[in-house]
């Protein structure tokens, strides 16, 4: 009996592990199922059902087409009235467009289409909304520099289709962070003549209108020849940046036409390369011959600004000779003399050093009154390297130099500026940034509230008042800065 027991359970056993594998098997096949729902739902649900209710359905007629699957749908909140004036205020503003946009058809199309059938504001919503957003940014304005120790203004005069505004703008340090704000306090239009008793009456009276009358450390303006200007007004540093285009414009040009051999080549090569840019401005033949020959667009430099005739000549001169011959044999002007591009080439390579200086003191955020005297030290150490590695330029870089001395004289004997270079160097170590707050540290070049990205100026612009105008531009520029 116990041996028949002993083989009973033996059989079990065998069995058990018999049985072992098929539930394996099928533990397996649930998983898979299982995958296959989670990860190929369609796969799955295309696959015939069982035969019994196949058969069922069969018998009683009901089609067994699978149903579609619902695609998902994204609630998105609907765009408020608020929210679309709101975009449609930040776009006149950003943008300086004119007003009479918002009654544009295609426009109130564009905002319909994109809002949910929205209407945009009407133009004498638009103009109200301005008006009051205006006011409400000079009363903050004020209540900021209320509480502020020293503040130093930077003022220009800009003309264009012979309209004139004078622009001031507001810098200061801020007492925890030391960071440098910038505010735009006016823009205004300014008739008849640009005489120094109406510049100083418009300055006075925006800074009475902020109430910064004894927070001024200094204004800040451009080289012209006001010097009745420092009677009216708090201590008064010329433009750092437009004294340097007046060396490169003035003092270089009256150097280089000096007697001699680089007299006779500056005049030829220049003749030729304005030929040159002539013709690309005034054709558009002329224009898309260069382009297709370049692969390039040529600049068509400023009459005021050094640095883009600068800039145009640069982009001459890295052409291959090839390449500028055949310009000049489609556009039927005269071809550069090799040693007129000689010359040209050596011209770029001796004041790389001024365009560089020019170009950093043209900074709207990053450019202080302690960068002034390193920045004139290094530019005449650069200028003296140059003197070995020139043939026909070293009368022009001995004036550029003297020119610097003589023009900078009050800067570089300042003792402001050499404290603000002392701090301004000192402060590197933690942050590029920190300068001193005290002094006339804040900025050292004319506001670049005209250049907001080419809109300023244009004819579209001159179909607003001179009120709106000034509005949408200071707006334009606390907004951004």
């Amino acid at each position: 009996l116990k041996k028949h027991v002993e083989v009973s359970s033996l059989k079990k056993k065998v069995f058990l592990l018999l049985q072992l594998p098929c539930f394996i098997i099928c533990f397996l096949f649930v998983c898979l199922l299982f995958f296959f729902q989670r990860m190929h739902p369609r796969v799955m649900h295309s696959l015939p059902k069982a035969n019994t209710l196949d058969h069922g359905n069969e018998q009683s007629g009901k089609d067994t087409t699978p149903l579609p699957f619902k695609q998902a749908i994204l609630s998105i909140p609907a765009i408020t009235q608020m929210r679309v004036n709101s975009l449609v205020f930040d776009f006149i503003v950003n943008e300086v467009q004119h007003f009479s946009i918002v009654e544009n058809t295609s426009f109130h199309k564009m905002v319909k289409g994109l809002s949910g059938a929205r209407t945009p504001v009407c133009r004498k919503t638009l103009m109200k909304h301005i008006e009051k957003t205006f006011l409400n940014m000079k009363e903050a304005g004020t209540e900021i520099l209320q509480h502020t120790q020293n503040v130093c203004t930077t003022a220009d005069i800009w003309t264009a289709h012979h309209r004139s505004f004078n622009g001031i703008t507001c810098h200061w340090m801020e007492s925890d962070t030391l960071d440098r704000k910038s505010a735009a306090l006016a823009c205004e239009r300014i008739r008849g003549h640009h005489t120094y008793d109406v510049i100083a009456a418009k300055i006075i009276q925006v800074h009475a209108e902020f109430q910064i009358q004894g927070k001024v450390s200094s204004t800040v303006t451009d080289n012209g020849k006001h010097e009745e200007l420092n009677f009216f007004l708090p201590p008064h540093h010329q433009c750092a940046m437009h004294t340097l285009n007046l060396i490169a414009r003035t003092d270089l040009d009256k150097a280089a036409s000096q007697q001699g051999v680089s007299r006779k080549l500056y005049r030829s090569a220049m003749e030729k390369c304005a030929a040159i840019w002539n013709k690309a401005h005034r054709s558009s033949g002329a224009s898309d011959i260069i382009e297709e020959i370049a692969q390039m667009r040529f600049v068509v430099p400023s009459v005021t600004r050094w640095r883009s005739e600068y800039h145009a000549i640069e982009k001459l001169m890295s052409l291959p000779e090839s390449q500028l011959n055949e310009i000049c044999d489609q556009l039927k002007v005269a071809k550069l003399h090799p040693q007129e591009t000689v010359f040209l080439k050596e011209y770029t390579a001796m004041l790389k050093p001024l365009a560089y200086s020019v170009n950093l003191h043209q900074g709207e955020k990053n450019c202080y009154f302690g960068y002034v005297i390193p920045t004139l030290l290094s530019l005449k150490a650069k200028l003296l390297e140059k003197l070995t590695q020139v043939h026909f330029s070293t009368h022009i870089i001995l004036e550029i130099i003297k020119a610097i001395d003589t023009r900078f004289a009050a800067v570089l004997a300042s003792h402001e500026a050499r404290m603000a270079h002392l701090l301004n160097t000192t402060g590197h170590a933690s942050s590029p940034q920190v300068t001193c707050s005290t002094l006339d540290d804040e900025v050292q070049s004319s506001p670049c509230l005209f250049s907001h990205r080419g809109l300023v100026f244009t004819p579209h612009c001159n179909r607003m008042t001179d009120k709106h105008f000034e509005q949408v531009l200071l707006l334009r520029y606390n907004h951004l800065y």
